[in-house]
């Protein structure tokens, strides 16, 4: 379906000569065109943008030798030839289509730019800071302010973060709850170690309900922090219930249906199929 792609109309006429040629003078109509769809792609467009700022000086009167200029435009960083949307175009290659610095350079160096992968990581690292860090701090703020709020945590690697090769670091994932009055935000604070610190200082203000997995961490921090109350979810819990069913003998079947996990499997079960049904209704 190519309605939302922008249009331009081609055509492919008969000239009046060939017409006559072929039918004679008056002997012809024009009859509905036969159309047919085509999508043509364009490459990255580079424009060098030359600003010119005005500058004047006063030759007599009160303001003789003062200099007068026009209004300097803001610029990302400052006597860089990076726009907004060049460092976009890195960032949406670099993290939207994963492709290594090294990679976007040479591409770029294909279209004549010559931009090394030191400068596109600096401008990105300043971004990060200058740009990013403001709208981060206000999608936690608002996050917060929900009564629920979901985190977990995962082990990433990272090649370089004062440490060797290879070590393991963890992404803490915070994100509203899913009947949150709040828009969804979900927030990555990337830590290098699993303690119960990290999530601590991020819920220090915050009232509510947090919803994670059975991770000591979290039972930590609801004992040290007055105004949070840990849940845990369900799904996690359901999972050793589970383990267990698996480890009794398959054939049998009294066995397994007479064991503590079988009803607890149960229960959960018409829990979820409850959750289900209210899934769709409004908290009031």
């Amino acid at each position: 379906d190519l309605k939302d792609f922008p249009q331009e109309e081609v055509p492919h006429d008969v000239s009046q000569e060939k017409l006559i040629h072929t039918f004679g003078e008056g002997n012809y109509k024009s009859m509905p065109d036969e159309i047919f769809w085509q999508l043509r792609f364009e490459p990255a467009k580079w424009i060098a943008e030359k600003h010119m700022v005005k500058v004047y000086v006063g030759t007599d009167g009160l303001h003789q030798d003062e200099f007068l200029r026009g209004d300097h435009p803001t610029t990302l960083f400052r006597g860089s030839i990076a726009t907004a949307s060049l460092e976009s175009a890195i960032i949406n290659a670099k993290y939207v289509n994963s492709n290594p610095l090294d990679r976007i350079s040479r591409d770029f160096q294909a279209n004549g730019l010559n931009l090394s992968k030191q400068t596109m990581s600096n401008w990105t690292v300043w971004t990060a800071e200058r740009y990013f860090q403001p709208v981060y701090n206000l999608m936690k703020k608002h996050q917060l302010e929900a009564h629920v709020n979901q985190c977990d945590e995962t082990p990433v690697e990272v090649i370089h973060d004062g440490r060797s090769a290879g070590s393991q670091s963890y992404m803490w994932v915070h994100l509203t709850g899913e009947l949150s009055p709040v828009p969804k935000i979900i927030v990555y604070e990337y830590q290098k170690t699993r303690h119960s610190d990290h999530p601590k200082e991020y819920y220090k203000d915050f009232k509510g309900i947090l919803m994670t997995d059975g991770l000591a961490q979290y039972h930590k921090i609801a004992r040290e922090l007055d105004e949070l109350d840990n849940a845990n979810c369900m799904a996690h819990a359901r999972r050793d219930f589970a383990d267990a069913i698996k480890a009794i003998d398959k054939g049998n079947q009294d066995a397994i249906k007479s064991s503590i996990a079988y009803k607890a499997l149960i229960r959960i079960g018409a829990i979820y199929e409850l959750e289900g049904a209210l899934k769709n209704l409004s908290p009031e």
